[in-house]
């Protein structure tokens, strides 16, 4: 049997920056043939750029270009604090708009690669993955798909897709790989030694919380946008160990970079150190990663 490769994107906002420069980089050196494609919230955008055939370099510049109209803050006259009580800071059109320039009215049926793509249903309280190889999503757009994945909570409001209330991937998996890995070994039946995983990241934080911290209230002890990153950056990283105990540490290659203080999900002023960010791990992983997409 051939190789079977599997390309994942975690989640975590303008921080996708770092893996759409990883990939740009990637695109540029080597041949890419992967054959299934999973992204969570911003790896959603990624991940289907890559089954739409996208240019990488585009999407770098998208996310430069688009992340201030996206992340800009609704009106509101009140208190900064009371909006964020009361509504979600940014308006889901906008990033629909934006999105829709990239992707058109493409639907999940015309999409030739498998592709997954993951979301929440809220109210049922059960992971909602996309497929584009389930006839059951034939009909869905993919420009709306993504945005539900992408539904942040705190950040934009849940979207009704089918009637089903969605939100963001990352709540249920926001690193997809070892969902693809199921799929992989159920759906297309590949044996478990022949699949490989180029698993990107979106920042492992090392730094969140300290011994020195006297009192553990929401806002000031755990803070609690802090958490919700912590949360899904640790999750990320137990799903890599998980992964790696079930396919070996030869069959799965994880790029990603550790930083002592949160890159915020909405904090697009960071565009050009993400891309930094990208370009040393990059460089520290060129060969490597050559190696490894070799079939």
């Amino acid at each position: 049997m051939s190789k079977f490769f599997i390309l994942s994107f975690d989640g975590g906002g303008i921080r996708g920056t770092f893996a759409a420069r990883i990939m740009e980089h990637i695109q540029k050196s080597n041949n890419l043939q992967f054959d299934l494609i999973c992204g969570t919230s911003t790896g959603a955008i990624l991940a289907s750029a890559y089954a739409y055939k996208l240019d990488f370099t585009h999407m770098v510049q998208l996310y430069k270009q688009a992340a201030s109209t996206i992340f800009k803050k609704r009106f509101f006259l009140g208190p900064p604090l009371l909006q964020k009580a009361v509504v979600s800071p940014y308006d889901s059109n906008r990033l629909q708009a934006v999105l829709r320039s990239v992707f058109g009215h493409t639907k999940f049926k015309d999409i030739k690669i498998p592709l997954l793509i993951t979301a929440t249903n809220i109210e049922h309280s059960t992971p909602f993955i996309f497929k584009s190889y389930n006839k059951q999503f034939d009909n869905i757009l993919l420009y709306k798909a993504i945005s539900a994945s992408c539904a942040a909570p705190t950040y934009f409001d849940p979207i009704n897709i089918d009637n089903n209330l969605l939100a963001d991937g990352g709540l249920c998996i926001n690193n997809p790989s070892c969902y693809a890995l199921g799929e992989a070994i159920e759906y297309f039946n590949i044996n478990t030694k022949d699949i490989y995983v180029l698993s990107i990241g979106s920042g492992h934080f090392t730094k969140c919380y300290d011994k020195n911290i006297s009192s553990w209230g929401v806002l000031n002890g755990w803070k609690s946008r802090t958490l919700v990153e912590f949360i899904s950056s640790l999750q990320s990283e137990t799903t890599y160990l998980n992964l790696t105990k079930i396919l070996g540490s030869d069959n799965i290659l994880r790029l990603n970079y550790d930083h002592d203080t949160i890159i915020k999900t909405d904090d697009f002023a960071s565009n050009d150190h993400l891309i930094e960010l990208a370009d040393r791990c990059y460089a520290c992983y060129q060969d490597k990663i050559n190696k490894f997409l070799t079939r």
